[in-house]
């Protein structure tokens, strides 16, 4: 496979080479039929097969300040991974309802957002629900400086707790550990931006298209079986997708 090579970063942001400023315009100017097919066509040298493709529906909020004690045992009762990346955003251009990022330096991701099918309740709270198509992208992400651009990046460094759970083949909760099939992730995130310290809580349920709202509800109703710290506030105002998360956080810091 050919490689690619896309950031140049420099303390906390960097330039993009032009692989994704030409992919964004044709975005924003006529959807996203295929991401993989306008990487083809702008002759990037990554093959149309390198892009596996996903539809997920997701719930997420974001709470301002660090990881607390509290916070860390509510979700200490799960099997849960552990692991700190830095994954680094493209913030500029952005075309509305695209996120694209560099995971952990090694795989380019660009998200979708295809619409909201409505929202979920939670004890003493509610979030929006959001179908997003992912496309992967696996190749040699190595930092190169030469290429001027105008585009900006961000690195947000994540410390992530996540916990599976799975529904079985009858579409019925199968517990928590190994995600196979149709299931949902629980993610409890402490986020590094800037000197910026924030929490972000996340369900992102993956699989058969007809039992993504069964799993991710099956997620939410054991993560909060029990009561989550009081300085978590979960409502509508806090419920946004890292996209709309950093788009606020730049135009308050940028």
């Amino acid at each position: 496979m050919e490689g690619f090579s896309l950031i140049s970063a420099q303390g906390s942001h960097g330039d993009a080479g032009g692989v994704l400023l030409p992919v964004g315009v044709a975005w924003a100017l006529q959807g996203c039929p295929s991401l993989a097919a306008d990487l083809a066509a702008q002759g990037t040298g990554i093959p149309v097969e390198a892009a596996a493709s996903q539809d997920s529906l997701e719930v997420r909020w974001m709470f301002q300040g660090p990881l607390t004690a509290a916070m860390r045992d509510w979700f200490a009762r799960f099997t849960a991974k552990i692991e700190v990346r830095d994954d680094i955003y493209l913030l500029q251009p952005r075309p509305p309802g695209l996120s694209v990022k560099l995971r952990d330096g090694s795989r380019l991701e660009a998200k979708a957002f295809l619409g909201s099918p409505g929202t979920i309740d939670v004890p003493g709270g509610s979030g929006r629900l959001e179908l997003w198509r992912k496309w992967a992208f696996y190749g040699d992400a190595a930092p190169r400086t030469s290429t001027p651009s105008v585009a900006r990046w961000e690195v947000v460094r994540k410390e992530r707790i996540s916990a599976l759970f799975s529904l079985d083949v009858d579409g019925g909760p199968a517990g928590a550990g190994q995600l196979t099939g149709t299931g949902c992730a629980a993610e409890l995130t402490e986020i590094g931006i800037d000197g910026d310290a924030w929490v972000s809580v996340g369900f992102e349920a993956s699989g058969s298209p007809e039992l993504l709202r069964d799993a991710l509800a099956h997620a939410v109703g054991l993560v909060f079986g029990v009561e989550p710290p009081a300085a978590m506030a979960f409502g509508m105002a806090n419920s946004q997708s890292y996209g709309q998360w950093l788009d606020r956080w730049s135009a308050d810091h940028c």
